[in-house]
């Protein structure tokens, strides 16, 4: 039916789509934060205390001026005898823990008090997020205070912790549990697709050519799901529903754009388990899962985390006022942002993950908590645990779908662990000095020039 150079065409067509998808990683972008993040008087005192005392002022005031829109590495690369690696990331550190208070106190539970977890999207990020997780748990067990959640918030690859925490007795034996099955994890955890995605081309050259032959059929998707959801159900829903704590499992519907949000208390064991793959399904990479008449696509299109609904329903779910509501949330991206010089060279590639990066702007990280500090003043906002920088990121694995590296998979979680471990607490004034309005709708200016010459002194 088809010459062999009309398949040869269509199999180039195919690695070469392959090729491109394999890189093509919009789930790791993350949208840049504007300068104002960090204050020019704070970056000003941060370096007066770091850099030698007989530093020049007018250069330290350029210096301050590019330490308040180019990353720490960036800075390395291009001072390096001014700021080595171990020195910009140190000045780093102190303009992130800005958001953080000097002090952090651990408190016991409190029955009276609902506390909330809410657990971000990142697909094989998602061992990062349950190695954090696990550390926080070990500093409170550390500090002889006992820790607990009464609703879990999931979006995407945090669905699975959220579904996860229902069939478990205690928030210790459920962060075990998390813990092996990501450490010990197959490839199989998050599709039936082989990793490097290359080895996969014969089963999508099948379906390509059942397209051609049968108009009727359909290719909508690269890889499958029914592996990743045996192997959740066999791990965890087996065991008896936990009725002391609720979930919140969000996707969104292809009908309308809109979020929908499923909740524990009022959704069966296989409607949550279909809600987690809803939001896991990446748009090509996976299909779209039909529940309760509709279909759904990936939650982290419209956020890749949902603090708000997972907060008023825990309000319902133990019956308290917002002033009584603790908020923990584990994000699995950096809050520095991944810094990309565009050049007219730049492939297809680089282009569309930017723009990503740009449409991402309010949907991620600091955004998606300080929307929820401006909702809900009165709550408490505890702890934010995010990784310390894209620096991170040189050891994990590169294609978000793989989990079969296993030294970078091991790494990563070593990486996620020590976070949690030096979890802070957030500092809500500061944090509410960060005003995407304004700098979302200010007009450009130009960046501040790297190159320092004798002038400046």
């Amino acid at each position: 039916m088809f010459s062999k150079s009309s398949l040869w065409a269509l199999f180039v067509l195919l690695f070469g789509y392959i090729s491109f998808i394999g890189g093509f990683e919009p789930w790791g972008a993350q949208a840049p934060y504007p300068s104002e993040l960090f204050e020019p008087d704070f970056i000003r005192q941060v370096l007066k205390e770091e850099l030698p005392q007989d530093i020049n002022e007018t250069l330290l005031e350029k210096y301050v001026e590019l330490w308040t829109v180019y990353p720490h590495n960036l800075m390395t690369t291009e001072f390096p005898d001014v700021f080595p690696e171990d020195l910009s990331l140190k000045i780093h550190n102190k303009l992130v823990g800005r958001l953080f208070l000097n002090e952090t106190k651990f408190e016991d539970y409190d029955k009276d008090k609902c506390y909330v977890l809410v657990l971000s999207g990142g697909s094989n990020r998602g061992a990062w997020e349950v190695a954090a997780l696990r550390g926080l748990v070990t500093r409170y067990r550390d500090e002889g205070k006992i820790i607990n959640w009464d609703v879990i918030s999931g979006v995407s690859v945090g669905a699975i912790g959220a579904y996860s925490v229902l069939f478990q007795k205690s928030i210790y034996e459920w962060v075990n549990e998390l813990w092996n099955y990501w450490w010990t994890a197959q490839q199989g955890i998050l599709s039936d697709c082989q990793v490097p995605l290359e080895k996969n081309i014969g089963n999508w050259i099948q379906m390509l050519l059942k397209k051609m032959i049968d108009p009727d059929a359909v290719f909508q998707h690269l890889c499958g799901i029914a592996a990743p959801r045996k192997i959740l159900k066999n791990k965890f829903g087996s065991n008896k529903r936990n009725s002391s704590r609720s979930v919140t499992i969000t996707a969104t519907r292809i009908e309308d754009g809109l979020s929908k949000t499923w909740y524990g208390w009022n959704s069966t064991d296989d409607e949550l388990l279909d809600a987690v793959f809803a939001s896991l399904a990446y748009p090509l990479v996976y299909r779209p899962i039909y529940v309760g008449g509709s279909y759904y696509m990936d939650g982290g299109i419209r956020g890749n985390a949902n603090l708000i609904d997972p907060i008023r329903h825990c309000m319902e779910f133990k019956n308290v006022t917002i002033d009584k509501v603790v908020v923990d949330f584990i994000e699995t991206q950096p809050i520095k942002p991944n810094w990309l010089w565009f050049s007219p060279d730049i492939n297809i590639r680089y282009h569309i993950n930017r723009a990503f990066d740009i449409l991402h702007f309010n949907i991620r990280g600091l955004s998606k908590l300080k929307e929820a500090v401006e909702t809900f003043p009165q709550a408490t906002f505890r702890h934010y645990l995010t990784p310390s920088s894209w620096n991170d990121f040189q050891f994990w694995p590169s294609l978000a779908l793989d989990v079969t590296d296993r030294p970078k998979m091991i790494q990563m979680m070593k990486m996620g662990l020590s976070v949690g471990m030096r979890s802070g607490t957030i500092n809500q004034t500061q944090l509410l000095m960060y005003n995407r309005t304004t700098i979302r709708t200010k007009s450009i200016v130009s960046l501040p020039s790297l190159n320092i010459t004798s002038s400046t002194f």
